[in-house]
Parts: structure tokens; C-alpha cells; sequence
């Protein structure tokens, strides 16, 4: 009897077995072979040899670069609902625009939400109207706008998203249409589905969803952009306005740096003293905005600069100046309907203008001096509350609202849960 130990030690020295007569024939040709190949190459010249390895591995690098592009380079067309996150390509109708002295604009993707591709005849639209030649002008115009003035430095796309299927042709015409260099990108029957009812109802198109699909547009695309501008397709969206928006966001952003944590007890911001500066905590709740304007088509039927709150009408400023809003950069009046080749607008009065969704009970006044490098109107900002039942009161902003002094008579102020707002 042996033990472990004895057994490996009777294996070790076993004689290993003696290879056949093929496998050494194998082995003997496959030695040959690689000895010629080696005394060739050592007949070479060492400087040749040299040379050879250079190339080859230059072959390779520039391989491997040429492989490295194709994969970082854009898809070098979109074609029609190639949803994809990345940034907006020029389609290709005038070449790709790569224009190094842009390296500092703003970049701004400009989401353009269409819910119909012919009126309903709700709303008191026409039935069976074509919705195509009413908005086409209306993005261009909001477009060309975003790039005509150096001043703004913006790099615009647009983004299109349909509640209906595009035809091509129309998506050609569109693309035909846009400024030189503004990528485009179509995402159509982008309703979304959802119960009627609750969840145990039927599944439907869900078309009051529409125009919150665009959040999933800024998902996908949020690395490539500066900034993201979200419209109705019927709304004009001015250069100017855009503009405007970044340099006020930009100076409320100073001011939050430069404000102080809190006040003194006697500068609290209390209703009655909204000339109180603000502190970090409150700008950081301030936030640029835009407020919606619209153009009365029809005085008769619609008698909204008739029927007026009761707060007088004063446009009258320092040294009897008379000022007002500027319709050429909020407005434009569609004076008649065209196969979207052109953009047939006219500048409207200022007396056909209105505020939608909103009115004067819904805003506030309040000084900012701080935001105008000179003393004059700008020092003063229209507040609209936004929600804040919850808030600390330190954080509240106030401002001067129209009716303190009894316009709406025994009317209080709506809170910021009011439809108002």
C-alpha cells in the first residue's frame, strides 16, 4: 500500500509519451517553413526592413482614424421621422454648414408643435382648411427673425412635431423653405395614448397630450443645445424675444449671485414694500417669461378693447412721452392664405392687440432697478406668480397689484392657485 505523497511522486516520473510519426513529420515542416521565412527576412536590408514596419504601422493608425470619424461623424441626412438624439444635420438641399466663427453662438432648437393637418372647424376655424399654408409662414418668419440680427448670435433648428403623418412632399417644401444652414427633423403621429376615464377604460389618442410630447425632444436632444424654444405651430416667435430671454436670464442671474442671504427686519419683503431688494433665495424663483399676445381679426364678435377691467388706461410716461408695445416683434397679421410659398404678413395696430390666457388681476408690479444699466422703464418688471402655497414666506415675492386700492372692488388678490395664473 502507498500513500498520496508516493503516488505523485510515481507520476512525475513517468517518461511522457513518445509523439507519433505524423506529429513529428508536422512539427519538422512547420520548423522549416519558419526558419525560410526568417533567414528572408534577415537577407533583407536592415533599412528596408526599417521602412516596411513604418508603413505598416502608419497603415494602421490612418485605419484606425478613418474608422474613429465614421463613428463620431452626424448622420449626413435626416430622413423623414428619423428620430435620434443628436444635433440637427443639414439635409443636404445646399451643403453642410461648418462654419468655425460660430464656436460661441447660442445654440437653439426650436420645437414646433402641429396638432392638425386640417382645421376641425372648432374654435370658430374653418372646416377642412388647410393648416399647412397658415403655419409654414408663421416658423419661417419666427426662424428668419432668430437670425437676422448679428447681435442675437444664434445657431437655430428647427424640430417638428406632428399629430399627424407629413406628407413628403410637404416636408420637402419646408425644407426648401428654411434659411440656409437651420437643420430640420420631423417626428409626426407623435399623439400619445392614454385611458379614457381611468385605467380600466379604453385606450385613445390623447390629443391634449400633444403639446407636452416635446419634453422627450429636449430628453433626446439636451446635450447638443443651449437652449430650447417650444411653440404652438400658429405662434410667431420673434428673434428679439429669444434675445431678450437669455440677456434678462443672464442678469437675474448676477443679481442672485450678488444678493444677500436675507434682509433686515425692517426691509422684510412685505406687501407694502415691494421696492425691497431680493435675496438669493427669492431670485432663485425669478425667472424670465413670455406672455401670449394675440391679434382681434374681428372687433364685432370678439369686444375684448371694449369690454376693459376697470383700471385706466395710461400709456403716458416722464415728460409726457407716450409709450407702448411694439407689435413688429411680437406680431404679425396674416392678411390672406398662400401654398406656404410665401409669408404674406402685415404688421397690425396696437390696438388690435390682446393678452391671451391671462389678464391684469393675474400680474403684479414690481421695481428691479438692478436689471437696467440707466434709470428708466425697464427698472420696473410685470410679476405672474407662479406656485407658491407651500413656500416660506421669506420667499414670497411681492409686487403692486391693480387692484389694492379697491378697482375690483371688495375683490382680493388671487392666490398663485387661481385659474389667473
Amino acid at each position: 500500500m502507498i500513500d498520496a505523497t508516493d503516488t505523485e511522486t510515481i507520476l512525475e516520473h513517468q517518461p511522457h509519451p513518445a509523439p507519433s510519426n505524423r506529429e513529428s513529420l508536422s512539427y519538422t515542416r512547420f520548423y522549416r517553413i519558419k526558419q525560410k521565412i526568417k533567414d528572408a527576412i534577415l537577407r533583407i536590408p536592415p533599412r528596408v526592413r526599417c521602412i516596411f514596419v513604418f508603413f505598416w504601422f502608419a497603415w494602421k493608425l490612418v485605419l484606425l482614424l478613418c474608422f474613429t470619424v465614421f463613428l463620431a461623424a452626424p448622420s449626413p441626412s435626416l430622413q423623414h421621422s428619423d428620430y435620434t438624439g443628436s444635433r440637427l444635420a443639414y439635409d443636404g438641399i445646399h451643403p453642410v454648414k461648418y462654419d468655425i466663427t460660430k464656436g460661441n453662438t447660442t445654440k437653439v432648437l426650436y420645437i414646433v408643435t402641429s396638432l392638425l393637418e386640417f382645421n376641425d372647424g372648432r374654435r370658430k376655424t374653418i372646416g377642412g382648411q388647410d393648416r399647412f399654408q397658415q403655419f409654414l409662414p408663421v416658423m419661417i418668419n419666427s426662424v428668419e427673425s432668430m437670425l437676422s440680427n448679428r447681435l442675437y448670435n444664434l445657431d437655430v433648428d428647427i424640430f417638428l412635431v406632428c399629430g399627424y403623418q407629413l406628407k413628403p412632399e410637404r416636408e420637402e417644401t419646408i425644407r426648401k423653405r428654411l434659411p440656409f444652414g437651420v437643420g430640420f427633423q420631423v417626428w409626426d403621429d407623435a399623439i400619445p395614448l392614454a385611458y379614457t376615464g381611468n385605467t380600466s377604460g379604453s385606450i385613445t389618442r390623447y390629443q391634449r397630450a400633444l403639446a407636452r410630447q416635446h419634453r422627450f425632444v429636449i430628453r433626446d436632444k439636451f446635450d447638443y443645445y443651449d437652449m430650447f424654444v417650444a411653440f404652438e405651430d400658429d405662434m410667431l416667435v420673434h428673434g428679439n424675444g429669444v434675445y431678450q430671454y437669455l440677456q434678462l436670464s443672464q442678469k437675474i442671474e448676477r443679481l442672485r449671485i450678488n444678493a444677500p442671504e436675507s434682509l433686515p427686519r425692517g426691509k422684510m419683503n412685505e406687501n407694502n414694500n415691494y421696492f425691497a431688494p431680493l435675496t438669493k433665495k427669492q431670485l432663485e424663483r425669478v425667472i424670465p417669461g413670455f406672455m401670449r399676445v394675440e391679434v382681434i381679426l374681428n372687433e364685432t364678435d370678439r369686444g375684448a378693447q371694449r369690454n376693459l377691467d376697470p383700471i385706466p388706461v395710461d400709456h403716458e410716461f416722464k415728460n409726457g412721452k407716450i409709450r407702448n408695445v411694439d407689435p413688429a416683434i411680437c406680431c404679425r397679421d396674416q392678411t390672406e392664405h398662400n401654398d406656404g410659398t410665401g409669408n404674406n404678413f402685415q404688421i397690425p395696430p396696437v390696438d388690435d392687440l390682446i393678452v391671451w390666457e391671462t389678464n391684469i388681476k393675474a400680474l403684479s408690479l414690481r421695481p428691479l432697478r438692478q436689471l437696467a444699466s440707466t434709470s428708466n422703464i425697464s427698472d420696473w418688471v410685470v410679476l405672474m406668480l407662479g406656485p407658491g402655497k407651500l413656500l416660506n414666506k421669506s420667499e414670497k415675492i411681492e409686487g403692486y397689484w391693480s387692484g389694492r386700492s379697491g378697482a375690483f372692488k371688495n375683490e382680493e388678490k388671487p392666490t398663485s392657485g387661481k385659474i389667473f395664473f
